[in-house]
């Protein structure tokens, strides 16, 4: 895991502030760190939330292919800021109520981790910082779809 030749952007915005050093699921506490931060913000107008959105897919792809040609590893355990955007997409819409987000939590970390098609294709065929994102943004997809039942219904 050799980051020492990157830039500090690349490790500031790759690890989302550092939290892809964390040395205990680097994956998991960005998504934490996702939730809490969006909990807090106030709330987005759905153009401005989904502008962003586009926003953090496109440098996170960016950042994403640059540690992976610097790092030689095409996921680095340091990228984070796909989890980070998995997570604003799965809460896009969700109303701010901490059970919608706990649901959420859990449902992204359960597709980002076990991985069901397409999310396995996805991440063993799409090369690149852009196969980094597209992972994490249709398990964050499938999320978005589960938390819109959920709280359509209840």
């Amino acid at each position: 895991m050799e980051t020492k030749n990157l830039s500090f952007l690349s490790k500031f915005i790759g690890s989302c502030f550092y939290i892809g050093y964390s040395p205990i699921a680097p994956g998991t506490v960005a998504s934490i760190a996702a939730a809490i931060s969006l909990f807090f913000l106030p709330k987005l107008s759905i153009i401005t939330y989904f502008l962003t959105l586009n926003i953090l897919f496109f440098v996170g792809a960016v950042v994403a292919e640059k540690v992976a040609i610097i790092t030689k590893q095409k996921d680095n355990q340091i990228i984070v800021i796909d989890e980070w955007f998995g997570m604003c997409l799965a809460l896009f819409l969700a109303p701010k109520n901490i059970f919608v987000y706990l649901i959420a939590l859990v449902v992204f970390r359960i597709f980002d981790i076990i991985k069901p098609m397409p999310i396995l294709y996805i991440e063993n065929n799409v090369p690149g910082g852009l196969g980094v994102m597209l992972d994490d943004a249709c398990a964050g997809f499938f999320t978005f779809l589960i938390i819109q039942i959920v709280t359509l219904f209840f």
